[in-house]
């Protein structure tokens, strides 16, 4: 039996820093438009808001609301195709 110990958001490195595009580990580019600057959003909050690209009417569009940590997850307990790792190239 392995010892399971889940890291905190506050622990994970930063990955959105400002506004603007992003690679998702699924690839897909996501847009960040807002990022909340209040210091208890910041460490524990889900304070970036922005949309993944999608097909939309056969063309590739940015779409939905989505909020990620500023450490680029989408979800506090695990990881997942939405997660933010980079900056788009």
């Amino acid at each position: 039996m392995t010892d399971y110990t889940p890291m905190l958001l506050a622990e994970l490195p930063r990955v959105i820093t400002q506004p603007g595009f992003y690679r998702t580990r699924a690839g897909k580019k996501a847009q960040i438009h807002t990022i909340d600057q209040t210091p208890i959003m910041l460490t524990n909050g889900f304070a970036a808001k922005g949309g993944i690209e999608r097909e939309f009417r056969g063309k590739p569009r940015i779409k939905g609301h989505c909020i990620w940590h500023v450490s680029g997850r989408a979800y506090p307990l695990v990881e997942s195709s939405s997660d933010i790792v980079a900056p788009w190239p």
